[in-house]
């Protein structure tokens, strides 16, 4: 009767307590920890290395400079520079400006140039591969965080079904220990059995065990207890058990393997090691320039005539770069007004050992090979991890199905002993076994109820962070 009024206490203190819901804890236990801390800071900085990669490929480049800048002291004295300026947009194409200029004791000459180069068939954009590993590193950090998440509330959803299992064997043993005392009680009260004797000293035996028992369940009940404060970090001692458990549907459909996590993170690396294969092949290159200058001076520029002559001139020409051959062209042709035009050619070659791009070509063939066979092997883990789940959906409906039905008949039962009990004809010692077994249907309830969340959070585990995947651009 000490033990059941001593439990009754303990309950009226818990229900003082502030009330807290399942989210609530769950939301307490992911900022208390330091690690889910750690993911988030890790997601922000892959989200602002992306950021950069994209302000890196996408902004236009500007260069400007001096030049070569020279002079010399005597009575011929002079001095040169060549300032450019130049603005490369991301597409390749690029606008140049020039203004070599020299300044002599008795003149000087300058000319102006403007160049515009055009990208016609453009070759490996080793930014657009940086963009999109950036891409991927912030995708693979916010899946991350998801999952830590996940994997907290599962260490949470196992903390509070440790908690409720002890409260399962303290209950189991509260019932026990009624019992062994009420057959000892009645060993000496009704059949007459004394200390020294054989039955005495048997029942005594038990109850000492069944007392030993319960005393071990109440610190096992402790220890879950220090597991859950841990968990929730400081000042959660006010509340450690959620009030009740969100309910979890279990009739739901579950998602195809090609929409879980490993699939979409396989899909997204086979995505970029395709990209990045792709642009290694873009080996050949052809782009267009176009010039045109303005060459003007002082009536002694003949003295510096290699310098170029007053009055405009153009230029343009092609340049191309055949990769696999490893043969390099330009062509062009210069042109000023009142002067037959120029051409200009030339030719190089870079030959590459015929049996190297063979290589090559199988390496890649394999790298394809592989990332199809990642892709496959990940739809096979998802697929059982999907089956696993939809065999254990059966079993546990299964279990919170009998447990409602003996928390049913508990409650039934406690009914009756209390009528029972008030009519005089069930003892104290019976009445708290019955109410011990009630509380062990209810606390089995429970658990049962928390295996269910525990199934829907490996559920959700499948597909947390997959959304973050995106196609490869």
């Amino acid at each position: 009767m000490k033990r059941l009024t001593i439990l009754v206490f303990f309950s009226i203190q818990l229900a003082s307590l502030p009330a807290a819901t399942y989210e609530e804890l769950i939301a307490r236990a992911i900022s208390a920890d330091p690690g889910i801390a750690q993911f988030s800071i890790e997601e922000r900085q892959a989200e602002i290395a992306y950021e950069r990669a994209l302000i890196a490929r996408n902004a236009p480049t500007i260069e400007l400079g001096t030049g070569s800048v020279s002079a010399t002291l005597s009575d011929d004295s002079y001095w040169s520079a060549s300032p450019t300026a130049s603005l490369t947009m991301p597409d390749g194409m690029a606008l140049g400006a020039q203004l070599p200029t020299v300044r002599y004791s008795s003149g000087y000459y300058a000319k102006p140039k403007l160049s515009l180069g055009l990208p016609i068939v453009r070759g490996s954009d080793d930014m657009l591969v940086a963009v999109e590993a950036a891409r991927l590193d912030r995708e693979k950090a916010e899946s991350a965080r998801a999952q830590a998440e996940l994997s907290l509330e599962g260490k949470m959803a196992a903390a509070f079904k440790a908690e409720l299992s002890s409260e399962v064997t303290l209950q189991s043993s509260l019932a026990a220990e009624a019992k062994a005392k009420r057959e000892f009680d009645q060993a000496v009260a009704v059949d007459g059995a004394e200390p020294g004797g054989t039955a005495y000293m048997g029942l005594q035996r038990d109850l000492r065990t069944a007392t030993r028992a319960r005393r071990d369940a109440e610190a096992k009940k402790a220890r879950s207890l220090y597991d859950l404060r841990v968990l929730l970090g400081p000042g959660s001692e006010a509340e450690l058990m959620p009030v009740s458990y969100p309910a979890v549907d279990m009739s739901r459909a579950l998602p195809a393997p090609e929409l879980c996590l490993s699939a979409a993170r396989s899909r997204a690396e086979s995505g970029l090691a395709g990209l990045r294969s792709a642009e290694a092949e873009r080996r050949s290159t052809l782009g267009a320039k176009l010039g045109v200058g303005y060459g003007l001076g002082s009536d002694a520029i003949g003295t510096y005539s290699e310098l170029g002559t007053s009055g405009p001139d153009f230029s343009g020409g092609l340049e191309a770069v055949l990769g696999p051959s490893g043969l390099k062209l330009s062509g062009g042709i210069d042109w000023s007004p009142g002067s037959p035009p120029s051409a200009n050619l030339s030719l190089a070659w870079s030959p590459k050992p015929r049996k190297d791009e063979k290589l090559r070509s199988e390496d890649l063939a394999l790298s394809a090979r592989s990332r199809a066979l990642g892709l496959a092997e990940a739809l096979v883990d998802a697929g059982k991890s999907l089956a696993a789940l939809e065999n254990s959906r059966r079993d546990l409906v299964q279990a919170a199905d009998d447990a409602e039905e003996d928390l049913s008949f508990a409650q039934a039962q406690l009914a009756a002993y209390a009528a029972s009990r008030d009519l005089g004809v069930t003892s104290e010692s019976e009445y708290a076994e019955v109410l011990a077994d009630r509380e062990l249907c209810a606390a089995r309830l429970r658990v049962a109820e928390l295996d269910r969340i525990t199934w829907d959070i490996e559920a959700r585990a499948l597909i947390a962070g997959s959304s973050a995947y995106g196609e490869v651009r």
